[in-house]
């Protein structure tokens, strides 16, 4: 009986599927599209960091595009993407938009990334300490390239510093994301 529950065991080890937490290669970089695939790509210092998916109650990586409408008739976008499980980091993102049109943000428009508000890129450390960069938003930038009721898409940049002026360059971005 023994052997037969090791067996069993075995058996059930070998059927798993493979992980899919390889951190990705530049190989592994996907096409920049614009029908909602629910990807960020971008290089973190450099390293490449593919964020996919829309998390779960099981599974917290994933995407997001979220935009709020206020009073004043300002909006604020938000791209979002959640790495805990693979990077242990998330890059959250807002731009702040003022306009008359009801195309916000508009396409192809160079938006500065907010610094009014402690949106950043944030990281754990090895130690799996906390620790945030906020936003430098002479360099950071995003562009949509499609943003409709259903997708989020376009590129962007993100120069952060911490509170010891560390620095972290986020570089060669671009997203895909259903809204919800």
């Amino acid at each position: 009986m023994k052997h037969l529950s090791l067996i069993a065991v075995l058996l059930f080890i070998g059927s798993c599927k493979p992980s899919d937490t390889a951190e990705p290669s530049e190989t592994d970089k996907p096409q920049q599209t614009q029908t909602g695939a629910d990807i960020l790509w971008c290089k973190v210092n450099g390293a490449p960091h593919l964020y996919k998916g829309k998390p779960t109650m099981l599974h917290h990586d994933g995407v997001h595009v979220y935009q709020l409408k206020f009073a004043d008739s300002s909006r604020t976008v938000e791209i979002y993407a959640d790495g805990t499980e693979l990077y242990r980091d998330g890059i959250d993102m807002h731009i702040n938009v003022t306009s008359e049109t009801a195309n916000i943000p508009l396409t192809n428009k160079k938006y500065k990334i907010s610094d009014n508000h402690p949106y950043r890129y944030s990281q754990y450390n090895i130690d799996s300490s906390y620790k945030t960069y906020w936003v430098d938003s002479t360099r950071s930038y995003m562009i949509f390239t499609r943003f409709d009721n259903t997708v989020g898409a376009g590129t962007f940049e993100y120069h952060g510093f911490d509170k010891n002026n560390d620095t972290v360059h986020i570089t060669e971005g671009f997203f895909d994301i259903v809204r919800e």
